[in-house]
């Protein structure tokens, strides 16, 4: 509770200063992504390294993947939305924020 004082708590949310990052927290829930299809897991391998190596460039061969996949139904609209929004935190420099959703939706599936 100390550090939630020390920035100032939750007021600042009531003041819309909703992260990204918070904000799709808020959409997906606390539990996670949960179980995602095998598409979706590569696509994800692909983002997570892209934010690594902050590879802008690559972009948008892996936003036409995900597009694909989704037209085929390889790729849920969910998942796709959650891809989707991975490749905007990379387009808007938020790597860290990118890597660690590209990662949970990893992680989700190791722990199913």
């Amino acid at each position: 509770m100390a550090s939630c004082e020390k920035r100032g708590g939750w007021p600042h949310l009531a003041q819309g200063h909703l992260t990204p990052c918070l904000l799709l927290s808020l959409v997906i829930g606390c539990g996670g992504y949960g179980v995602v299809s095998p598409a979706a897991y590569e696509h994800a391998k692909s983002l997570y390294t892209l934010a690594n190596m902050r590879a802008t460039d690559s972009l948008p061969a892996v936003e036409q993947g995900v597009s694909a996949d989704a037209e085929s139904g390889a790729v849920s609209a969910k998942e796709a939305a959650w891809l989707r929004a991975i490749v905007d935190d990379c387009r808007a420099g938020r790597w860290k924020e990118a890597q660690a959703a590209a990662r949970q939706i990893m992680d989700d599936q190791t722990q199913r």
